[in-house]
């Protein structure tokens, strides 16, 4: 029978009158004896005792009451169970799938059974789990699966531990397979069990070798009987991985090796690659590209120039849309200049069907730090400008190369400081202006972007907002204007943009 709201609400009104009653007769009976002086105490355990008994049983009842009132206890299972998936999902969180999978379970028994009826909760298979690996493996009844091995001492006491074995046996399962381990080594050793394992439902792999990233490389034992990672046979196993990333500096070092493995990953969508300095092996000219027809975004970690250019040489990308490039700090000259970075892109024919750039040309002793973003579509781009720790007479002497490309850029980001030496009547597609955290001392020259007519989102810094009221208004176009960290607001000021249909946002006012 259905528990409704009047029969708990009559529930709880009867307990408390019999509690009521219960009471009064006890204070009665208390009040009709005569209790000597020294034994009072005792006599009044008995009473204490009955009226606790029957404050126990409505606390009962209240709590009972209350977990069926509880709005996620009145959620159908199936609803429950989104719940639980939306948790499982949430990239925010500190803990791990499984370790957030096991607390939902503990909460109840009816969490519980809806937590082991959605098999998917259960399919993260850690090392560092210890025997919790049984029960995922047993509770995500035979749905592919998120394998990571990682190397935490003294758990890991050798490629044939009970609990590696166990999870070698349902390698084949995995469709996301993290490897972090302490040396470059251990990589290839699992690399070396791997080899004869199908994996036919693997898309995405992580390669992470922390101590080699830390210390230049780590070696442990003898490793002349295995091969080099990137000539695993492993590789001929992935024919249908979409997602590599491969963070291991000096994990490959060769041209060569990036030509081996990459020849084999077809249906790659998504390469991130933090790998160091290699040898240039090869003459690219010699060889034909890799086609990677499916590739859509490509980022690269720690890179010098000259290996960037060898990559770029060797990938035909036809589809690809994001390029990433961040700096290498050991290579000296990477950042020396903006044009240099524009020059290099321009000559890579990879590039032709980019719509999204982003370039991290790295801190420079003399001309300060610079990170560009790029955006391109249809012959529109964004160019993401910013400017840190830098001497600002000779920061935007390099700014040549990026006056060339402003005809066509469609939204625009400088930071820090005003570029005295950019024309900005060059930019005439320019639709969004963020200015950054722009000092209120700058603020004058906003007047200078006053000739871009096509203007109609504003985006301003710490700044003096009766100020910018008037600036802002100049722009013809001007539909919506975003204000950070404002002082001396008021309603007549915003009223004045209101009047020009300008919506005004501001964060972190300041009255």
């Amino acid at each position: 029978m259905a528990v409704t709201m009047p029969a708990i609400l009559a529930s709880i009104h009867a307990v408390s009158m019999d509690v009521r009653l219960l009471c009064t007769n006890i204070v009665q009976s208390v009040h009709t004896k005569t209790l000597p002086g020294k034994d009072a105490r005792l006599q009044f355990n008995p009473y204490v005792a009955e009226i606790e008994g029957a404050l126990g049983e409505i606390r009962q009842t209240i709590r009972e009451t209350q977990n069926i009132l509880s709005p996620i206890q009145m959620l159908p299972d199936e609803i429950l169970g989104s719940v639980f998936m939306a948790a499982w999902n949430d990239g925010h969180s500190e803990l791990t799938k499984t370790q957030v999978t096991l607390r939902l379970s503990h909460v109840c028994q009816r969490w519980r059974n809806v937590s082991c009826s959605i098999p998917i909760l259960w399919s993260e298979i850690r090392l560092r789990n210890g025997n919790l690996s049984h029960l995922c493996l047993q509770r995500s009844q035979g749905i592919p699966l998120i394998i990571a091995l990682e190397e935490v001492d003294p758990i890991w006491d050798g490629i044939m531990d009970h609990g590696v074995q166990n999870i070698y046996a349902h390698l084949s399962r995995a469709h996301k397979l993290v490897l972090r381990v302490e040396t470059y080594d251990r990589l290839r050793e699992v690399f070396h069990y791997a080899k004869d394992v199908p994996v036919p439902l693997l898309e995405h792999l992580v390669l992470t070798s922390q101590r080699l990233r830390e210390t230049g490389g780590v070696h442990d034992f003898d490793m002349t009987n295995y091969a080099p990672i990137s000539r695993s046979p492993f590789w001929d196993n992935l024919s249908n991985l979409i997602h590599l990333e491969i963070q291991c500096p000096s994990l490959i070092r060769k041209l060569s090796d990036y030509r081996y493995m990459l020849e084999r990953l077809s249906n790659l969508q998504y390469l991130k690659l933090d790998v160091g300095t290699f040898i240039i092996d090869v003459n690219i000219l010699e060889f034909p590209s890799i086609h990677l027809p499916n590739l859509r975004s490509l980022q690269f970690e720690s890179f010098t120039i000259k290996a960037l250019q060898s990559i770029l040489g060797t990938i035909s990308a036809p589809k690809l849309g994001y390029l990433e490039v961040n700096h290498s700090e050991d290579d000296p000259m990477f950042g020396s200049s903006l044009r240099d970075a524009l020059e290099l892109l321009e000559d890579s024919t990879i590039l032709s069907r980019i719509n999204s750039l982003d370039i991290d040309l790295g801190p420079e002793e003399c001309t300060g730090f610079y990170t560009m973003r790029g955006y391109s579509l249809q012959g529109e781009c964004l160019l993401k400008l910013e400017r840190e720790k830098a001497v600002y007479d000779r920061t935007w002497n390099h700014l040549d190369g990026f006056v060339e490309v402003l005809p066509k850029v469609a939204k625009l980001f400088i930071g820090y400081g005003n570029p005295p030496y950019v024309d900005m009547g060059r930019a005439p597609s320019v639709i969004e202006l963020d200015l950054g955290d722009v000092d209120i001392s700058v603020l004058s020259t906003l007047g200078r972007y006053q000739n871009l007519p096509s203007i109609k989102t504003l985006r301003l810094g710490f700044s003096d907002f009766r100020h910018e009221v008037k600036l802002v208004t100049q722009f013809p176009r001007i539909k919506e204007v975003f204000f950070k960290c404002c002082s001396n607001v008021s309603r007549d000021d915003i009223r004045a943009l209101s009047r020009h249909g300008v919506k005004v946002n501001i964060q972190m006012a300041k009255q």
